[in-house]
């Protein structure tokens, strides 16, 4: 496909267009020549893109130290892992091919490389760890854009903890997104990939801190009942504007019909029309455990998710509820 390319700086630099990997070496080689490369479970290498990537920083004489398997919820434990690989080969920039969990990942990565302990310090604050190495992203599905912010999500199995730090050494230096590199992943992580609001992001928190689900997975499940939860004349004429936008819903109907024609549209489109799992009790949560998700949610926020409207720890609680 054959995209118009540009530059832009903001203040990550931006190389968007077909084979803009090609300035990846001439980037990198800014600030060293020994890369620490974060990627996930090894599909780049069987779409071939780490082939290319490889050759590109081959042919500049750059060394590589592989940091490999980062989760869809990027654990502590994998960044402590790839942080030791970075310090023990002595590189001096990070890479991150992969989509929004790799990319956070190697965020925490490129600043815990100057921290000799447990990144879950720096993750909490308790640790302050002003030093990051130069980071580059390579994104390989489109989603949150982890790969032009200074934010990381890092989850803690242990402690039922999944948390997003900011940090100014997050900002990645610069990111080479080729549309076409998104046509290497599947249907499931091109739905999932779709679905994004930022109360969804942290209500979905709390059902990550104890179970295992893709982020973007827990959001889809979450939002048509989410949006039927607050429907109200308020929201209304928002959700139906939406469905309007998004997927053609005709003109001149009441905002109420409107809106519920737009969720039950999103509803046969993320389950029936992309195949998604569409309950919560699929990937093995309980309703006694509801509770302490909804809390989980909503506590680093004062107990209050704030958006279109307010939900509280109950509210919360009450949307899981429909999605078991």
């Amino acid at each position: 496909m054959k995209v118009n390319n540009f530059v832009y700086y903001n203040p990550t630099k931006i190389y968007f267009g077909n084979e803009q990997l090609v300035h990846l070496s001439e980037e990198v080689k800014k600030y060293g020549d020994k890369a620490a490369l974060v990627y996930g479970g090894g599909s780049i290498k069987r779409t071939g893109l780490y082939d290319k990537i490889m050759k590109v920083l081959g042919d500049a004489e750059i060394q590589v130290s592989e940091c490999a398997g980062i989760e869809p919820n990027p654990q502590y434990t994998s960044v402590n892992c790839a942080a030791k690989i970075s310090r023990d080969n002595g590189c001096n920039v990070i890479i991150a091919v992969g989509g929004g969990s790799v990319i956070d990942a190697a965020k925490v990565v490129a600043q815990a490389h100057f921290y000799d302990g447990d990144c879950w310090d720096l993750v909490t604050k308790k640790v302050n760890e002003s030093r990051a190495l130069p980071l580059f992203a390579i994104p390989t599905m489109a989603s949150a854009g982890s790969e032009n912010d200074a934010w990381a999500v890092i989850s803690n199995a242990d402690m039922n903890e999944k948390l997003d730090p900011w940090h100014a050494g997050y900002q990645p230096t610069a990111a080479f997104i080729d549309p076409e590199i998104t046509y290497t992943v599947g249907r499931y992580q091109t739905a999932v990939g779709a679905v994004q609001d930022m109360a969804l992001h942290m209500t979905e928190y709390g059902i990550a801190a104890f179970y295992e689900i893709s982020h973007g997975h827990g959001i889809a499940i979450l939002f048509p009942r989410w949006m039927q939860y607050i429907l109200n004349e308020e929201t209304a004429p928002v959700f139906y504007h939406f469905g309007q936008e998004v997927f053609g819903i005709e003109n001149g109907l009441e905002s109420m019909d409107g809106a519920q024609r737009t969720i039950d549209a999103l509803s046969d489109w993320l389950y029936n029309q992309m195949g998604l799992e569409s309950k919560l009790s699929e990937f093995g949560v309980e309703e006694a455990k509801l509770h302490d998700m909804a809390v989980k949610a909503t506590e680093n926020c004062g107990g209050v998710l704030h958006s279109l409207t307010k939900l509280t720890t109950e509210d919360v609680e009450n949307i899981f509820r429909m999605c078991l």
